[in-house]
């Protein structure tokens, strides 16, 4: 993170045969995410994979006070907050884990 100033969105998975792991192209618009996501599932299935971890960066809004959330995209918040997201799935477990990223200017 420090060296590249982003998080590559990937997929690793064990599987029967040993690790694997996939990184898409980009992720510019809602559909290369869908693919990422659609792709992730085929490559986990196909594998026989026992377990995976996705992880990517996003912009993520909390809830306030009152338990609603901005009318906005989180991209478009003021109070937005940029986080690295780790999900981990296997067989009847999940697990999450939400990073947030500290920018500063020394790197």
């Amino acid at each position: 993170m420090r060296k590249f100033g982003s998080v590559a969105p990937m997929l690793i998975a064990v599987t029967p045969k040993g690790p694997i792991h996939f990184v898409p192209d980009k992720l510019t618009d809602e559909r290369a995410k869908d693919n990422f996501a659609n792709t992730a599932r085929l490559i986990t299935t196909g594998y026989g994979a026992t377990a995976a971890v996705m992880i990517l960066e996003s912009w993520m809004t909390v809830a306030g006070p009152d338990g609603k959330l901005p009318d906005m995209p989180p991209s478009e918040s003021p109070d937005r907050m940029e986080v690295v997201m780790l999900a981990a799935e296997s067989f009847g477990e999940f697990e999450a884990e939400i990073l947030p990223i500290v920018r500063s200017d020394s790197g």
